[in-house]
């Protein structure tokens, strides 16, 4: 489905834009400015990387930042081949391998925080371009959902208790001990500690469009900061499962900045190129320079070891 979606996607952004123009458009790019986009790479993965060994240290002490930056760069590996980024939700084994379980639970509280800061920004934004009676309401929506995360940042000690009971309560999860331990570490989660992931998610998506804004001025020159608002729905659309976000990220770029006078190619070229620079090339990196090879050919090994174990035992 993922490769039949992502050729789909494909040929409707190189049939609405035109394969000629947007050879043109990557040849015409300026890549200087493209180049001054990449310094803010390391300032986009550190937010990351630092939210999750936020959550991490809470089920293992004393963890070092190396560490939960090497097994969220392997994390944001898997994501690139699986759908709605889901390969995230491995960097907990990653990290520690015992208690991949408890922290893929912390993984998926990580997510729901950047998913709910997105849909939060994705609603200002296209508050921000919308006309008539649509803009108010679409902004009183978006406070809305604001103060929710808010109550739920400040109500979070009154929230583990009931998340505790409610998980006791639910047979498909207190009676199996993989959903047991799924959930384990959730209730884990120190007062105050949702509120700063919610504060580093907003900062971390500051920095990440701006550092896409940069890159599309290097494809298309002179762009308004208005154009920046429809940002955050391009990257809600990579929730629709293609290979790396890859076809529905460009096309959907190219929809909606046209209306800002952007033309198509110059906007798939633009998307596309921030993907490399703040996905692919850090994961790249992390394969080659820092042992991100080996790690993942160890992991393998404790799979492979732990189904001999447990086909040995049957």
């Amino acid at each position: 489905m993922r490769i039949f979606l992502t050729i789909i996607f494909l040929a409707l952004i190189i049939k609405s834009a035109g394969p000629a123009k947007i050879k043109e458009a990557a040849k015409a790019g300026d890549y200087s400015i493209i180049l001054l986009g990449l310094l803010f790479t390391p300032i986009c993965i550190g937010f990351k990387a630092l939210r999750w060994h936020l959550f991490a240290r809470t089920v293992s002490g004393g963890l070092k930042f190396s560490l939960s930056l090497r097994s969220y760069l392997a994390g944001l590996g898997a994501s690139i081949i699986t759908p709605a980024a889901s390969g995230e939700l491995a960097r907990g084994f990653f990290l520690d391998r015992k208690k991949g379980l408890e922290l893929t639970g912390l993984v998926i509280v990580d997510k729901f925080i950047d998913l709910s800061m997105l849909l939060l920004l994705s609603v200002f934004g296209m508050g921000f371009v919308a006309k008539g009676s649509w803009r108010p309401i679409l902004f009183i929506i978006g406070l809305c959902f604001l103060f929710l995360l808010l109550a739920v940042g400040v109500g979070w000690r009154m929230l583990t208790p009931l998340f505790e009971r409610i998980c006791l309560r639910l047979p498909l999860i207190s009676k199996r001990p993989f959903f047991l331990r799924l959930s384990s570490a959730v209730p884990t989660i120190p007062p105050g500690l949702v509120s700063r992931a919610l504060i580093l998610a907003f900062f971390n998506y500051l920095i990440y469009y701006i550092q896409a804004f940069v890159v599309l001025r290097g494809f298309a020159g002179e762009i308004g900061l208005e154009a920046a608002a429809l940002f955050p729905l391009v990257t809600l659309s990579t929730i629709i499962p293609t290979i790396g976000g890859l076809g529905i990220r460009e096309f959907t770029a190219g929809w909606l900045l046209s209306r800002f006078g952007i033309p198509a190619a110059e906007a798939a070229n633009g998307f596309f190129i921030h993907f490399v620079i703040v996905t692919v090339l850090p994961v790249l990196i992390w394969l080659g320079f820092w042992g991100g090879a080996r790690q993942r050919k160890s992991l393998a090994t404790v799979k492979q070891e732990g189904a001999k174990e447990k086909f040995e035992r049957k």
